[in-house]
């Protein structure tokens, strides 16, 4: 939801949780690709934006956006932090996996 959980708010009231590359990769055309070769093009890719970045926050980044797209189910439960230390909010995934280029957690869920 963002550093801090700056954008939980805006998740909350859209409907959705995400996450940010930080770079605006819309992985879209890599969602056919089997998890190793999704991971490692996103690594790949990560990693030219971002050349001095190690290689454990590249993978654990390129894990976590493969568990966004195509690790979370439809109908599956989430916990999403609120923005308040502590709380968490619990939903459920509505929606497959989306890109929504320019906005903030572009890479997102629909959830209730």
């Amino acid at each position: 939801m963002g550093k801090g959980s700056l954008f939980a708010p805006q998740a909350l009231a859209g409907g959705f949780i995400g996450i940010d590359d930080g770079i605006g990769l819309n992985m879209t055309p890599l969602l056919d690709l089997p998890e190793p070769d999704f991971r490692a093009e996103v690594r790949s890719r990560l990693e030219t934006a971002n050349p001095s970045a190690s290689r454990g926050t590249l993978s654990q980044y390129a894990t976590t956006l493969w568990r966004v797209a195509q690790g979370i189910q439809v109908d599956d439960q989430v916990l999403s932090p609120t923005g308040t230390p502590g709380q968490v909010r619990l939903g459920r995934v509505t929606g497959e996996y989306h890109y929504v280029p320019g906005e903030p957690l572009p890479h997102r869920r629909s959830v209730t």
